[in-house]
């Protein structure tokens, strides 16, 4: 039965300890002109201070897909080592962003989740959802989206080495 016990929680950790410890075919550590050699249609990024995100600055950028969602990946690097540690992924189909939030939540579980209501300049309420999760190795996953009750103006999966 301990046995039993053990690989059941060995199913549940084991896929998020990997899911959220890189984005592949990056590793952590690389440089960016590693990751722009190991990531098909990865470019360069000249470096611009509105590019910063965690104190991380996006030198690299791709096309890529999780699943079946089509996103940008945006590489962030250590701006004193130039090594990768976190990976920004935006989906590009907006439409389908809550069936993108559901797919992860299936992934990884329920998270730590928060509803906020806000209202824009204009006066337009919308919902911003965060949720986050952690792995066994310390690695954290943020999703975060700004939506009405029928449309994504945004939502994205942030995976960040810790």
């Amino acid at each position: 039965m301990r046995y039993l016990l053990l690989a059941a929680a060995a199913a549940v950790v084991l896929p998020l300890t990997h899911a959220l410890a890189d984005w592949a075919p990056s590793k952590w550590g690389m440089t960016p002109e590693q990751v722009i050699k190991v990531v098909p249609n990865a470019v360069a990024m000249p470096m611009k201070e509105n590019q910063i995100l965690r104190g991380r600055h996006m030198l690299a950028e791709a096309p890529t897909s999780i699943g079946n969602y089509p996103v940008t990946a945006r590489y962030y690097f250590s701006p004193t080592s130039r090594t990768l540690e976190l990976v920004n992924l935006t989906m590009t189909d907006r439409p389908r962003c809550a069936a993108f939030r559901d797919m992860l939540v299936a992934r990884y579980g329920a998270g730590e989740r928060r509803d906020v209501d806000e209202v824009t300049p204009s006066g337009v309420p919308y919902v911003s959802t965060t949720i986050e999760w952690t792995n066994v190795g310390g690695d954290r996953g943020t999703y975060s989206d700004a939506h009405s009750p029928t449309v994504f103006g945004l939502c994205k999966l942030i995976v960040q080495k810790r």
